[in-house]
């Protein structure tokens, strides 16, 4: 069987410990699979990045829209001097019978192709209000429509797993959760740990005790509350240090009172934070949310204690290691601290159970149980949907139009009729009268109805029937066109402010 991989929209450095599990993942499939081939769907961005492992893998790099989660929001005009053909055709050509999409989104929507997702976590489910509407528009569409095409589920804990099968009503058997493990690049022997970790110690001008922790300044990643915590903390062990990585936003979240006790060194290399965690007496991690946990293996593959949220995928990852703290308290972070450091017990336990969980965790068996769901899906053990159906939903949260003009690609078999609500936002200031726009909607190029804006921010609603001979396809182009007079198009920006397509006149909306 010839498998496509889509890791197009990739970029290097931006996806944290999901491009770990993409790399070691493929490296790992290129030693065990002597039988399938590979295509591995890269990008202009990420191709360079990654190497052909033999004659049975090949790169074929795309920079196509739909291959990008943007596609379940707003699809720019295709690239000037470049407009290739769909990927699925590409994929057709190159007899694939597979594929694979390791990053959130079952992109493309082939309709003919069995597609494997996995899915790293379900944030926006428990957490919404750290999310601006754009995205979680983009979820709230995006997710259920991976689900409901998907023909087998990944899942990167046994926790995410669950959560897909509680959230989407998705059964057992669909989703199957592949744990990760520490990625290979994480190095482990002795005498190159102690080089790092004195590098560091060197470079950061660290002294003494330290605690770590490794993370951007993301909302539930809870530096605010572990701030907080800290504050009580240095008043009971006056010479330990909070160590942050991570970008600027980290640094302004400290307050003056504690620059002497917290040290902000920015992204450090991969080596610098093997040494950190190396020297630190113990990692320290906050988390609200987490889909899996990597810094926990890390911090128990160089001997370092942990003391971390009591959540269930770091239970899961951590078992019977870490120290455990409820996030959400202050007093219960700042108690967990000052507990650990008062006795060497709590260190000495650790270390003994570090080895034995750590093992259970590795990328050979990531592999091993991806490479299982591929062979099931080839012998039909797994079938793809044969139909999907979907309530009317929303296609964006918030949007412009981009050169007046906005496309989406949707599976949408049932599709009824189409309702948007814009607004021309004005931005003249010459003194120049405000013409009204006027925007075009089509389905698969034929132009289904037309909406007058006025200028200055007054919003329209636009509802509007497709005629039945259009919607006989299962996939369908929808645009939106601003073709209003070119001194109107200068004055306004046409702002989506709601889309949703109708799949079924019975059927109430959903809106954003």
């Amino acid at each position: 069987m010839k498998i496509a991989i889509n890791v197009s929209w990739m970029t290097p450095g931006k996806a944290g410990g999901m491009e770990w599990y993409v790399r070691a993942l493929v490296d790992e499939l290129a030693v065990i699979d002597e039988s399938n081939e590979y295509v591995l769907i890269t990008s202009p961005l990420n191709d360079h990045t990654f190497s052909v492992a033999s004659n049975k893998w090949k790169k074929l790099q795309y920079f196509g829209e739909e291959t990008n989660p943007v596609s379940y929001r707003r699809l720019p005009t295709p690239h000037g001097n470049h407009n290739p053909p769909h990927l699925d055709q590409m994929l057709r050509a190159e007899g694939v019978g597979l594929l694979f999409c390791p990053l959130l989104y079952a992109l493309p929507a082939i309709e003919d192709i069995p597609t494997v997702v996995t899915i790293p976590d379900l944030q926006h489910e428990a957490l919404p209000e750290l999310f601006d509407d754009f995205e979680l528009a983009s979820r709230n569409v995006g997710f259920p429509d991976t689900v409901a095409r998907a023909t087998a589920i990944l899942g990167i804990s046994e926790h995410v797993a669950s959560e897909v099968q509680r959230c989407y009503g998705v059964t057992e058997e669909k989703v199957i959760a592949t744990p990760l493990g520490l990625s290979p690049d994480f190095e482990t022997d002795a005498a190159l740990v102690e080089m790092y970790e004195q590098s560091a110690r060197v470079r950061y001008r660290l002294e003494g005790r330290y605690v770590l922790f490794p993370g951007n300044a993301w909302p539930h990643k809870n530096h605010v509350r572990l701030l907080e915590a800290f504050e009580q903390v240095v008043e009971k062990v006056p010479d330990l240090k909070l160590v942050l990585t991570g970008a600027d936003a980290v640094a302004s979240l400290i307050p003056t009172r504690l620059r002497a006790s917290v040290d902000h060194l920015g992204y450090v290399s991969r080596e610098e934070i093997i040494g950190l965690t190396a020297g630190a007496s113990a990692l320290v991690f906050p988390s609200r949310f987490e889909g899996f946990g990597l810094p926990l293996l890390e911090a128990m593959a160089v001997s370092t204690p942990i003391l971390c949220s009591d959540i269930p995928t770091l239970r899961e990852v951590g078992g019977d290691v870490p120290q455990y703290f409820d996030p959400e308290s202050t007093s219960s972070i700042a108690d967990a601290i000052v507990e650990f450091f008062e006795s060497d017990e709590n260190e000495t336990r650790q270390r003994q159970l570090m080895a034995a969980q750590l093992e259970k965790f590795n990328y050979r068996a990531t592999a091993l149980k991806t490479l299982e769901v591929f062979g099931e899906i080839e012998r039909g053990q797994r079938k793809r949907p044969d139909s999907i159906s979907r309530p009317n939903r929303p296609l964006d949260g918030r949007s412009e139009l981009n050169d007046g003009h906005a496309r989406w690609r949707i599976q949408a078999p049932g599709l009824t009729s189409v309702e948007a609500e814009m607004v021309a936002v004005s931005h003249i200031s010459d003194g120049r009268s405000r013409l009204p726009s006027v925007v075009a909607v089509s389905v698969d190029g034929v132009v289904i109805g037309e909406q007058r804006l006025e200028a200055g921010g007054t919003s329209r609603t636009f509802q509007a029937e497709v005629p039945t001979w259009l919607a006989s396809s299962s996939f369908h182009e929808l645009e939106l066109h601003d073709v209003s007079h070119p001194y109107a198009k200068e004055a306004s920006a046409i702002r989506i402010v709601r889309l949703v397509v109708c799949e079924s006149p019975d059927l109430e909306m959903r809106l954003v």
